[in-house]
C-alpha cells in the first residue's frame, strides 16, 4: 500500500491521545525514501503539516523532519521544499532554514511564480528589501502578459508599509 494509510493511522493516533509507535513513522519514512513521490504521497505529509499547523496535533518535531528528508532522498521537489520551509517558518520560527529552502524551491522551479512569492514575502519579513525587489522584477518578467503584476504590486505596498516606521 501506499503512505495515506500511515498518515491517517498517525492522524487518528494523535486526535485521541494514543501513543504512536516509532515503526508508524520509521514505515512511513521508509516508503517515502523507495518510492515515486506522487499526490498520495505530497497529500499524506501534507495532512500532518497542515494538523500540526492548524495546532490540532502535536507531533514531535524531529519527526516531521524525518519525513521531509525522507521525501528528498530521491532528489528535491520545489512543492516538498516549499512546504518543509511553511513548517519550519510557521511551527518552528526557523527563518534562515526556511529562506535556504524556498530559494532552492526558486531555483528548482525557476518559472512558478508562487515559489518567488512565498520567498518575496519572507525576505521582506525579513528586511532583505533590495533582494525581495529583485524577485518581484522576476515576478513581473514571468507574466510576459501582466497576468502576475497585482501579485507584484501587491507585493511592492507590503514591502512599503514594511518599511515605514511605527
Amino acid at each position: 500500500s501506499g503512505v495515506l494509510p500511515h498518515s491517517a493511522y498517525l492522524l487518528l493516533a494523535e486526535h485521541i491521545h494514543h501513543p504512536i509507535p516509532d515503526l508508524w513513522w520509521d514505515d512511513f519514512a521508509a516508503r517515502l525514501r523507495s518510492r515515486p513521490l506522487g499526490p498520495q504521497e505530497m497529500n499524506a505529509v501534507a495532512s500532518l503539516v497542515h494538523c500540526a499547523r492548524s495546532r490540532e496535533c502535536n507531533f514531535p518535531p524531529e519527526r516531521i523532519e524525518g519525513l521531509f528528508r525522507a521525501a528528498d532522498a530521491q532528489g528535491p521537489r520545489a512543492d516538498m521544499v516549499t512546504m518543509h520551509g511553511d513548517y519550519l517558518l510557521n511551527l518552528l520560527g526557523e527563518r534562515d532554514r526556511t529562506l535556504a529552502l524556498w530559494q532552492q524551491a526558486v531555483a528548482l522551479a525557476p518559472t512558478t511564480a508562487q515559489y518567488r512569492i512565498n520567498l518575496v514575502k519572507l525576505l521582506i519579513t525579513m528586511g532583505r528589501y533590495e533582494e525581495a525587489r529583485g524577485q518581484i522584477a522576476e515576478i513581473r518578467r514571468l507574466g510576459a502578459l501582466g497576468q502576475y503584476d497585482k501579485a507584484a504590486t501587491d507585493l511592492e505596498t507590503r514591502m512599503a508599509n514594511a518599511q515605514v516606521p511605527p
